[in-house]
């Protein structure tokens, strides 16, 4: 996981939303249909969403790399902007009036328009100059103002908010900077005034957009877990969600008592929101839309609270598939999904509301026991996790891990900077055993156990019956962009991400063959010179494989029998 220049990863992006994604071909007798579970149309979340003046909805997909467009009435997805027309990690989307479209970008910390002709460019500089963590957005009623803020960025920059000049660029004026955790979220304009929801302080804010950073910001709303976004209808009335009560409500700015001027128009589950838009309607009540990023739907809150599911959806983007027994687990950043494997059918499903949840922002995840290893390479966070009772039993932190596998006793966990430590069961530190600039998935095979290096398209032995070796031996070459690996009997199931493929290689004899290809590999990364994460887990004779552009968990058939 190398830091690359914003010409790279657009390269790189576009190179990847340019390959074909396939239905997948099995060979090894497979007779079933290999779609374990499918994420749903709106690949890698649902963020931001705005109203075009057509009455069409766009929609931030920002872990999809996507902006895609929605008819509201039917849900069919009308066009998709994608890394192709330089979207790569969109959170927030706006139309103006004319038609432009202005997108966040929180992986470059940068804010961009696309003129109706299809023109694209940048408002600011990407990070380091520009606006760390890049998140929410709003135009003013006519277009001709935008505001931009960080949300969820870290030192040394923290947050800023921000107004933009929609035209030529660059930033006009600051209204709050350098705000640890969020500087606002879904923010919204009505009336002269910004209104700006606080996710670590349950307070909804309102700002004055003629004044800097040293203004007081005026509280409209307080006690509200974990505010995420707002939206005001055709009446002057402001609506908003929040992911700690799973609420949407209707607030009276008009109150005295802002910690009782709410009042629930419809309920949702703890974590799952994102966003919300309001369509106006011409003689009749407005309509009011959400979204939500951990199960990547569109919603229409009807008036008697219910939901109509506009687009349906599952989760976000699969990243890393563990098992215990018949339950299968699922990770994606918003929570962890369980199945039955018998019957494929879902049987939880784990939210993590930010800053609210114990549960990392999960980015692979395996099976250590009874117990689940969660990693998150956006925090460096790795816990160990039960999932019977939803909590952690030790906790973590590691240079930005990508896999992990148990080794008498304790972790061996591959890290974004090369290094592969070695971790005590209460996961603290022991030991480097190797430093693989490539270091990817990780697999054992008794006391022996096994590296993906992605950059040199081999595996490499680190780990011979319980002696670390130095340097590592390669057992195998020639792979492109190996990611990750597990072992049966004699059998190395090797992910190749650069091929989309999933390739078995019998250790003894070293006979290669493609168990399925077109799998759907390789969406771009703000971490990654990889991608997120694709998995593979072997399960009796099952083989599961999670494929972060196709948004599916696969499951294979391992062949039967001693190899």
């Amino acid at each position: 996981m190398r830091h690359k220049t914003l010409a790279g990863v657009l390269v790189a992006a576009t190179l990847l939303s340019a390959s074909l994604i396939q239905t997948p071909v099995a060979g090894g007798g497979h007779d079933h249909d290999p779609v374990f579970a499918d994420g749903g149309v709106m690949a890698g979340s649902t963020n931001g969403i705005s109203f075009a003046p057509d009455g069409t909805l766009w929609v931030a997909n920002v872990l999809g790399a996507t902006l895609t467009q929605v008819d509201p009435e039917s849900g069919v997805i009308l066009s998709r902007l994608t890394a192709a027309d330089g979207v790569l990690f969109p959170d927030d989307v706006v139309v103006g009036p004319d038609g432009s479209i202005f997108w966040t970008d929180i992986g470059l910390g940068t804010v961009f328009r696309r003129l109706p002709d299809g023109t694209t460019f940048p408002l600011v500089l990407p990070i380091p100059g520009g606006l760390n963590s890049a998140n929410p957005l709003t135009l003013n009623d006519d277009g001709t103002r935008l505001w931009a803020a960080g949300c969820y960025g870290g030192p040394p920059a923290n947050n800023s908010f921000v107004e933009l000049d929609p035209n030529g660029g660059g930033i006009l004026n600051t209204l709050r900077e350098d705000i640890p955790g969020c500087a606002s979220n879904g923010m919204s304009w009505n009336d002269g005034f910004l209104y700006s929801p606080q996710p670590f302080t349950d307070e909804i804010l309102r700002l004055d957009p003629e004044q800097g950073a040293d203004q007081v910001p005026v509280v409209v709303t307080t006690g509200y877990s974990v505010p995420i976004g707002t939206a005001f209808d055709s009446n002057g009335d402001l609506y908003a969600l929040a992911q700690g009560v799973g609420e949407v409500v209707r607030v009276d700015l008009d109150a005295a008592d802002k910690a009782n001027n709410r009042d629930v128009i419809a309920e949702i589950p703890v974590g799952w929101a994102d966003n919300i838009a309001i369509m106006p309607v011409a003689g009749a009540d407005d309509r009011i839309f959400v979204s939500s990023a951990s199960d990547s739907v569109i919603a229409e809150i009807m008036p008697d609270g219910s939901l109509r599911i506009v687009v349906p959806g599952k989760f976000q983007l699969p990243f890393g598939v563990a098992v215990i027994e018949d339950r299968l687990y699922s990770a994606h950043i918003a929570g962890i999904v369980e199945y039955d494997r018998p019957t494929r059918s879902q049987t939880n499903h784990y939210r993590a509301a930010f800053g609210l949840s114990q549960l990392p922002a999960v980015t692979s995840m395996i099976a250590w026991d009874d117990h689940l290893v969660v990693m998150s390479a956006l925090s460096g966070q790795i816990s160990v996790w039960d999932p019977l009772t939803n909590t952690p039993v030790a906790q973590g932190l590691v240079f930005p891990p990508t896999d992990a596998q148990p080794f008498r006793g304790d972790l061996i966990v591959t890290q974004g900077n090369g290094e592969i430590v070695r971790l005590a069961s209460d996961l603290t530190p022991l030991d480097v055993v190797a430093n693989v600039q490539g270091a990817s998935g990780l697999a054992r095979k008794g006391s022996t156990v096994y590296v993906a290096d992605h950059d040199d398209g081999a595996v490499l032995k680190i780990i011979e019956r319980g002696k670390v070796l130095d340097p590592p031996v390669v057992v195998l070459d020639g792979l492109a962009g190996p990611e990750g690996l597990d072992i049966k009997g004699n059998d190395l199931y090797v992910v190749e991400g650069l091929s989309q493929t999933l390739t078995r290689v019998n250790l003894k004899t070293g006979a290669r063959e493609t168990v399925a290809d077109g799998l759907g590999l390789q969406n771009p990364s703000p971490l990654s010179p990889f991608g997120w994460f694709n998995d593979v887990t072997v399960a009796g004779n099952d083989v599961y494989v999670n494929a972060d552009r196709a948004n599916v968990i696969y499951e294979f058939e391992a062949p039967r029998g001693r190899r």
